[in-house]
């Protein structure tokens, strides 16, 4: 049998996925999503929309869902 560790193919193909993978990882911001070009933030009440202390509108807290009660609630309370 022959011996693949010391293979130029295997340790370039090696290197290529590792430096991919880094690639990859860069890739992005971390954050909250960005509204679209042209979106406007709008409330049905026509509040006007709040501001952050870099003049951009800040989104409302979402809404949390309502309680859903299950035949197992009486052994988990």
């Amino acid at each position: 049998m022959f011996d693949m560790a010391g293979s130029p193919f295997l340790r370039c193909a090696t290197i290529a996925a590792i430096l991919m993978g880094l690639a990859l990882a860069g890739c992005g911001r971390k954050g909250p999503l960005e509204l679209p070009p042209g979106a406007a933030v709008s409330d049905p009440a026509g509040n006007p929309p709040r501001l952050g202390p870099n003049g951009e509108p800040v989104a409302a807290a979402p809404q949390p869902p309502p309680k859903r009660s299950t035949v197992l609630d009486p052994l988990l309370n």
